[in-house]
């Protein structure tokens, strides 16, 4: 699934911020360009989910279309599936020409290019009926002349919707745990994938 949808969970802050820049870049309309810049885009959160003709991208309906669009596909349905969100899986149809691709060191489209597949096996239980579980891979450097206090460099990251536990084709949701986990209660296992450009 495109990387938008890490397991399921949407990736909102990247892909408002990504089309409301991408408004203000090309709009035409300088009222529309000043109004975007001038607002905060942080204040829309509060009003999710966002309506057609009714959010900040509004003014801009093809690139509001494709945000909507992309938040209202949860399921690993065919929508991800078009040459335009998952070339890899159409790779054979295009021309057979050498290809470099080359990442830096957090590069959300190829995250695999620093590192292979990272996997981590979690247990856990919830007491809502739906629950993001993220993880990240971090290396810490001690103090150095550079850098005094040290610092954690982010290597790669990874988020699951608990609903899409079994595959991201159709999502089911969790049974609500409300006691803390103890021996034999109902833990389930989650296994977050940090590397999402899979197919």
């Amino acid at each position: 699934m495109h990387s938008v949808r890490n397991d399921g969970a949407f990736e909102l802050g990247r892909k408002l911020s990504w089309a409301w820049q991408q408004i203000i870049e090309d709009s035409k309309d300088p009222v529309t360009r000043a109004r975007l810049q001038n607002a905060r885009i942080e204040d829309w959160y509060t009003a999710m989910p966002l309506r057609k003709g009714q959010s900040p991208l509004a003014s801009a309906p093809s690139y509001e279309d494709y945000y909507l669009d992309e938040a209202a596909h949860a399921d690993d349905d065919a929508y991800w599936h078009s040459i335009g969100m998952n070339w890899q899986q159409y790779s054979a149809q295009t021309a057979d020409v050498p290809m470099l691709h080359i990442g830096g060191w957090y590069d959300i489209y190829l995250r695999r290019t620093v590192m292979g597949p990272v996997k981590i096996h979690l247990f856990a239980a919830s007491s809502g009926t739906d629950t993001d579980f993220t993880a990240k891979l971090i290396d810490v450097y001690p103090p150095s002349s550079g850098y005094p206090d040290g610092f954690a460099m982010n290597l790669t990251d990874g988020i699951r919707r608990a609903r899409y536990r079994d595959g991201l084709h159709q999502g089911r949701l969790i049974e609500p745990t409300t006691h803390r986990p103890t021996n034999g209660a109902p833990v389930r296992p989650f296994r977050p994938d940090m590397s999402p450009c899979r197919t």
